[in-house]
Protein backbone atom coordinates (compact mmCIF):
# COMPACT_ATOMS: atom_id res chain seq x y z
CA UNK A 1 0.00 0.00 0.00
CA UNK A 2 2.85 2.38 0.79
CA UNK A 3 4.09 1.97 -2.79
CA UNK A 4 0.93 3.70 -4.03
CA UNK A 5 1.24 6.62 -1.62
CA UNK A 6 5.01 7.14 -1.85
CA UNK A 7 4.91 9.44 -4.92
CA UNK A 8 2.34 11.65 -3.15
CA UNK A 9 4.75 12.09 -0.23
CA UNK A 10 7.62 13.51 -2.33
CA UNK A 11 9.46 16.33 -0.52
CA UNK A 12 7.31 15.91 2.59
CA UNK A 13 7.52 14.37 6.01
CA UNK A 14 5.30 11.43 6.89
CA UNK A 15 4.45 10.56 10.48
CA UNK A 16 2.79 7.23 11.18
CA UNK A 17 0.57 7.18 14.27
CA UNK A 18 0.22 3.73 15.76
CA UNK A 19 -1.10 2.08 18.89
CA UNK A 20 1.48 -0.67 18.37
CA UNK A 21 4.44 0.39 20.48
CA UNK A 22 6.70 -2.31 19.00
CA UNK A 23 6.14 -1.00 15.48
CA UNK A 24 6.94 2.58 16.48
CA UNK A 25 10.12 1.62 18.32
CA UNK A 26 11.13 -0.96 15.71
CA UNK A 27 11.16 -3.86 18.13
CA UNK A 28 9.18 -7.04 17.83
CA UNK A 29 9.32 -10.76 18.53
CA UNK A 30 9.83 -11.25 14.78
CA UNK A 31 12.59 -8.72 13.94
CA UNK A 32 13.11 -10.06 10.41
CA UNK A 33 9.49 -9.40 9.47
CA UNK A 34 9.51 -5.78 10.64
CA UNK A 35 12.98 -5.17 9.20
CA UNK A 36 11.80 -6.38 5.78
CA UNK A 37 8.95 -3.87 5.88
CA UNK A 38 11.21 -1.06 7.12
CA UNK A 39 13.72 -1.83 4.38
CA UNK A 40 11.01 -1.38 1.71
CA UNK A 41 9.83 1.83 3.39
CA UNK A 42 13.42 3.11 3.55
CA UNK A 43 14.01 2.54 -0.18
CA UNK A 44 10.68 4.13 -1.06
CA UNK A 45 11.62 7.17 1.05
CA UNK A 46 15.00 7.57 -0.67
CA UNK A 47 13.51 7.06 -4.13
CA UNK A 48 10.64 9.51 -3.51
CA UNK A 49 12.49 11.89 -1.18
CA UNK A 50 10.30 11.86 1.93
CA UNK A 51 11.09 11.70 5.65
CA UNK A 52 9.59 9.05 7.92
CA UNK A 53 8.64 9.25 11.59
CA UNK A 54 6.55 7.25 14.01
CA UNK A 55 4.52 8.27 17.04
CA UNK A 56 3.01 5.93 19.61
CA UNK A 57 -0.51 6.81 20.69
CA UNK A 58 -2.26 4.65 23.27
CA UNK A 59 -5.22 2.80 21.76
CA UNK A 60 -7.78 4.61 23.90
CA UNK A 61 -6.42 7.99 22.75
CA UNK A 62 -6.09 7.06 19.08
CA UNK A 63 -9.73 7.58 18.12
CA UNK A 64 -9.27 7.33 14.35
CA UNK A 65 -7.31 4.06 14.46
CA UNK A 66 -9.71 2.64 17.01
CA UNK A 67 -12.73 3.55 14.88
CA UNK A 68 -11.07 2.17 11.72
CA UNK A 69 -10.37 -1.15 13.39
CA UNK A 70 -14.07 -1.47 14.21
CA UNK A 71 -15.65 -0.30 10.95
CA UNK A 72 -17.70 -3.48 10.83
CA UNK A 73 -19.72 -2.02 13.73
CA UNK A 74 -22.25 0.62 12.69
CA UNK A 75 -21.57 2.86 15.71
CA UNK A 76 -17.84 2.91 14.90
CA UNK A 77 -18.56 3.83 11.29
CA UNK A 78 -20.65 6.78 12.48
CA UNK A 79 -17.90 7.75 14.95
CA UNK A 80 -15.27 7.59 12.20
CA UNK A 81 -17.37 9.82 9.93
CA UNK A 82 -17.90 12.39 12.69
CA UNK A 83 -14.16 12.45 13.52
CA UNK A 84 -13.25 12.97 9.88
CA UNK A 85 -15.82 15.74 9.46
CA UNK A 86 -14.62 17.54 12.58
CA UNK A 87 -10.94 17.33 11.66
CA UNK A 88 -11.24 17.79 7.90
CA UNK A 89 -14.27 19.98 7.17
CA UNK A 90 -15.18 20.41 3.53
CA UNK A 91 -14.32 23.82 2.14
Amino acid sequence: MTKWWAPQWTNRGVIFHSDNQAAVHKSTKDPQRIMDKLRVLFWLSTRNNFRIGGVFIAGSSNLIADALSRLHERTSLLLFRSILRSRFPLA
